[in-house]
């Protein structure tokens, strides 16, 4: 009885041992809280234009198919015609090398060029400026067509000038412009341009009037009276309305707008001027 007692009593204390948890001092210590750094926020990149498919992806958005010369001048007259040109040019160099200033080149050439862009819009306007290349290979006289483009964020802009001149006669030419959304292919409209810009008729009138402002003695050539007034005048921007805004030549470079305001300057043939509205 004695020896069964003893048992029991050794089994309580073992049992007591199993259930019974360490005591505060033997607890182990509970690692440190660390503070993992925060995740880098992650910029936003941004989104690219997406242009519009080419015709060819490995040129340019404006091609040079070809440009001629053409060497008319045979007569006497042609002749003189030449070396009067000549001489302004080598008198007036900056007048003449300027682009903008003239409505010709001093040489009767010109340029086959096409859009790069696979659209309903720059097929018309390719099959359009074929036409007129190939009209001047035909036509007597001083014949010449030439462009600018200006590639920017969203919008290809392609200022063209072309004329042509008889010697005995007087020059007739122009300037026009494309602005193509090159996100869609796409021609747009001086409406939508000025739109996009957040800009108004008025806003246009009244850069328009700064500048000739600018140039001091100018008047407009409706208000001219003097012959050097009449010479050295500018065509009145009240003259600029909604319903014939579309005539005028708007094109962007840089992402700047600008506009071809007229300029009646006997060295530019009565011209355009380029013109910062934005």
């Amino acid at each position: 009885m004695k020896k069964i007692l003893t048992s029991f009593l050794l089994m309580v204390m073992i049992v007591g041992c199993v259930q019974q948890g360490p005591t505060e001092a033997e607890k182990p210590e509970e690692p440190p809280v660390v503070e993992q750094p925060e995740k880098p926020v992650e910029q936003e990149k941004p989104e690219e234009t997406r242009y519009v498919k080419k015709i060819d992806e490995n040129k340019d958005w404006v091609i040079v198919e070809k440009t001629e010369v053409l060497d008319l001048y045979s007569t006497e007259e042609e002749k003189i015609f030449r070396k009067m040109l000549s001489d302004l040019v080598s008198t007036h160099s900056d007048d003449f090398t300027n682009w903008y200033n003239t409505i010709y080149t001093p040489n009767p050439e010109i340029t086959l060029f096409s859009i790069n862009i696979d659209s309903k819009d720059a097929d018309t306007v390719n099959k359009y400026i074929k036409e007129l290349y190939e009209s001047k290979q035909t036509e007597v006289g001083h014949q010449y067509l030439s462009y600018k483009c200006f590639f920017n964020d969203s919008i290809l802009s392609i200022v063209v000038k072309e004329g042509s001149f008889i010697p005995g006669s007087d020059w007739k030419g122009s300037k026009f412009v494309y602005n193509f959304d090159i996100t869609n292919g796409n021609l747009i409209s001086n409406t939508n341009l000025i739109d996009r810009y957040s800009l108004s008729i008025d806003d246009i009138k009244d850069k328009l009037l700064d500048f000739y402002a600018s140039k001091g003695s100018m008047v407009s050539c409706d208000k001219a009276e003097t012959e050097e007034e009449q010479n050295y005048c500018f065509t009145e921007p009240n003259s600029i309305k909604q319903d014939n805004l579309e005539r005028y030549v708007l094109f962007v470079e840089n992402n700047d707008l600008y506009f071809m305001g007229f300029l009646n300057n006997p060295l530019y043939f009565g011209n355009s001027i380029k013109i910062k509205i934005s």
